[in-house]
């Protein structure tokens, strides 16, 4: 049975969770384990255990922490799927506006001679 790409993700970030729940004092199991978040599910999902730990009392200054860190990855990739490209204008516009209007202006003229 071949497995999917994001089944496998979501595998991965299983394994990764455990690890992190095994040793929980490791900075870089948690390191690994935000790092190969890549889509907003695994976010989430990863979230969902951090605020499961942040119960704990032992455990809730590092899920904390940790879940500051899972906002900021969260804001950065929505901030780099936003199009920071402003909407095409015509820069030309007041141009157009200005040649409209002395149309209008010698039509006008036109008629009353």
């Amino acid at each position: 049975m071949e497995m999917t790409g994001a089944a496998h993700s979501n595998d991965v970030i299983d394994v990764l969770i455990r690890c992190v729940d095994d040793d929980w004092q490791s900075e870089a199991a948690h390191e690994r384990l935000l790092s190969n978040c890549s889509d907003p599910s695994q976010l989430a999902r990863v979230a969902a255990a951090y605020r499961g730990w942040s119960s704990d009392p032992e455990r809730a200054a590092v899920a904390s922490r940790q879940l500051d860190r899972l906002a900021a990855l969260a804001m950065a990739r929505l901030d780099g799927m936003r199009s920071n490209r402003r909407p095409k204008t015509d820069s030309n516009l007041g141009k157009y506006i200005l040649l409209a209007l002395l149309l209008l202006g010698s039509v006008v003229l036109l008629r009353f001679v």
